[in-house]
C-alpha cells in the first residue's frame, strides 16, 4: 500500500511509501491530504465519485482526459498567429496556396491527426446535474471533480477520517 498526497478535486500530488509521507495540513480547510492508495498507483491517476459504489474509486488515467475539441483548438494555436501565418505566405507567394501554404500545411495537419470532434446537442443544466450524479468514471470521460465543500477523500475509504 502506498500513500498519495491528493487534492480536494481528486488529483494526484506525490506518492509515498508509508512513513515517507511528510506532515501537512490536516484541519477542515486543508485542500490536500494524504490517503492509503494500491501499490501500482500513478501521478496520472484521479480519484472519483461512483454512484453505484457510493464511494470514491481511482480511475487509472494516462494523462489529463483531453476532448478532441480542445485539443484541435489548442493545435491550430492563436488567431493571432494563424493570421500572421497567412499575411507570411501572401506576402512571400502572392496568394495562399495548398501547395505552397505554412498555414495550410498546419491547419490540414492538425485536421489529419486529430480527428473531428462530435458535438452532442446542448444539455441543461438540471440534465447536467443528473449526468454528474449518475454517469459512473472512466478514462474516456472528463474528470468528475470533487469540490473544497466535500472533498475527494472525504468519500474515500482510504483516508484515515473515513466514516467519521
Amino acid at each position: 500500500m502506498k500513500k498519495a498526497l491528493v487534492t480536494y478535486q481528486g488529483y494526484v500530488q506525490d506518492i509515498r511509501d508509508p512513513g515517507e509521507h511528510f506532515e501537512i495540513y490536516e484541519g477542515p480547510d486543508a485542500t490536500f491530504v494524504w490517503v492509503d492508495a494500491p501499490d501500482e498507483i500513478q501521478k496520472e491517476w484521479t480519484l472519483e465519485w461512483s454512484p453505484s459504489r457510493q464511494e470514491m474509486i481511482w480511475i487509472e488515467r494516462e494523462g489529463a482526459f483531453t476532448s478532441n475539441e480542445v485539443a484541435r483548438k489548442v493545435a491550430y494555436g492563436e488567431i493571432g498567429a494563424q493570421l500572421g501565418q497567412i499575411f507570411d505566405d501572401i506576402k512571400e507567394h502572392g496568394a495562399l496556396s495548398a501547395e505552397t501554404s505554412v498555414w495550410f500545411a498546419h491547419i490540414q495537419n492538425v485536421k489529419n491527426l486529430i480527428e473531428k470532434p462530435v458535438y452532442e446537442v446542448p444539455i441543461t443544466m438540471e440534465e447536467m446535474m443528473i449526468r454528474a450524479n449518475t454517469m459512473e468514471p472512466h478514462v474516456d470521460n472528463p474528470h468528475q471533480i470533487s469540490t473544497p465543500e466535500l472533498p475527494a477523500w472525504k468519500r474515500y475509504p482510504g483516508w484515515k477520517g473515513f466514516g467519521q
